[in-house]
């Protein structure tokens, strides 16, 4: 299938949203709906998407005792998302939680399938420096996103949210069909990073199998955004092994 291209929907308000999405209509896989767009606009922004005909992953990363977990993502799986993320650092009860919520949910309601629940593993805003001095981490980036991904596993969560630089460790440690979503992708390895530090570029992510990329101030910024995230998918499709 190759590697997806999802945009990340990083603006202020519902019209945004829209007019973005009906641009870019035909030209990616997914799109991401974060807390910025999801405290302004809430559910509405999921149902816009979802009548559009659009997949969604619903990027408000769970990070809470289990049963509030849960039944948020009872009220996410209510909105048809076809993704929803959880931290794993919130502990496996926590994860486990989410993905059984899912499952029953969707059972509940009728669906066909229950959303992807995607685990979180370290942000790729944060390097082996930022972990020590947040969370006195002895462990790198890549050794903590090695861990957390085998918890994942355990977990039975459908796929993983890493940057580029752990795909090749989480592909050898956990054999199988782990999806693999990778944040942080730019356009050029040269290229403005802005306040992410674990990045790469969607030819690095397609030739190491990731599952989908999330790609948002690149097209976003742009002065083509459809021109943007049509280079985008050149570069996967022609990096694709």
């Amino acid at each position: 299938m190759g590697t997806q291209l999802w945009v990340a929907l990083d603006v202020p308000t519902l019209g945004d949203a829209t007019r973005i999405a009906e641009l870019l209509e035909g030209s990616v896989d997914a799109f991401k709906v974060g807390l910025q767009l999801f405290v302004s606009a809430g559910p509405a922004a999921v149902r816009m998407l979802k009548k559009k005909g659009f997949d969604v992953f619903l990027d408000l990363k769970y990070h809470d005792i289990p049963n509030t977990v849960s039944n948020a993502v009872r009220s996410a799986t209510r909105l048809r998302v076809d993704y929803i993320d959880v931290h794993l650092s919130g502990g496996t009860d926590m994860v486990k939680a989410a993905v059984e919520a899912a499952k029953t949910e969707a059972v509940k309601i009728g669906l066909r399938r229950a959303p992807k629940i995607l685990g979180i593993s370290v942000l790729t805003s944060l390097d082996d420096k930022a972990l020590e001095e947040t969370l006195a981490s002895r462990l790198s980036a890549s050794e903590l996103v090695v861990h957390l991904a085998k918890v994942a596993r355990s977990c039975r969560v459908s796929g993983i949210v890493t940057s580029i630089h752990e795909v090749s460790m989480i592909r050898e440690c956990c054999s199988g069909d782990l999806f693999i979503v990778t944040p942080g992708i730019r356009a050029t390895a040269d290229a403005e990073r802005h306040d992410q530090r674990r990045v790469g570029t969607a030819a690095d992510a397609a030739r190491l199998g990731v599952s989908a990329i999330v790609v948002g101030r690149s097209i976003l910024r742009a002065e083509d955004p459809v021109e943007a995230a049509t280079r985008f998918r050149a570069e996967l499709r022609g990096a694709t092994p």
